[in-house]
């Protein structure tokens, strides 16, 4: 993403590809990562994934599209457009803050409140320095909830 978003003289050809994998392989782990997460946090804990999801593959769909669309040039919208535009906005940071809220309900033991997960939020937003404080608490999480799922002995 950060040499996309590089202005290079010449006939390079297109660089918009390279922030479009970029922004592809950034999406695609959180949505994976995510979607890990809630296959072991409780039920009790009532957390809404429909809305994740929706918001998610909207916000996803969206970047992508419109990257394709414009060739990594800059889009601006106006009218009815920027509504929207801030509506994928909120999907943007709902779907990144969704993560953090569920490691952070797993470690309070109970259904956090969305401030309390703001740092993950930022973590997961600068993923390149948040990775090495995410990562070991994810496996802690899936390591935890491993040993808690109750094993079938087969004789």
């Amino acid at each position: 993403m950060i040499m996309g978003s590089i202005e290079f003289e010449g006939d390079i050809g297109n660089l918009y590809l390279i922030t479009l994998i970029g922004i592809i392989v950034y999406f695609l782990w959180s949505f994976l990562l995510t979607n890990e997460l809630i296959k072991i946090v409780p039920k009790e804990f009532n957390l809404k994934t429909n809305f994740y999801y929706i918001n998610a593959i909207l916000c996803f769909v969206t970047i992508v599209s419109i990257i394709i669309i414009y060739q990594g040039e800059e889009a601006k919208f106006s009218g009815f457009y920027a509504i929207i535009g801030f509506y994928i906005f909120y999907a943007f940071l709902q779907s990144f803050g969704f993560a953090g809220r569920i490691i952070r309900s797993m470690e309070l033991n109970r259904k956090s409140k969305k401030r309390e997960s703001i740092g993950y939020f930022f973590l997961f937003v600068f993923l390149p320095i948040g990775i090495w404080f995410l990562q070991p608490k994810i496996n802690k999480l899936n390591k935890n909830a491993s040993k808690q799922i109750p094993t079938a002995n087969i004789v």
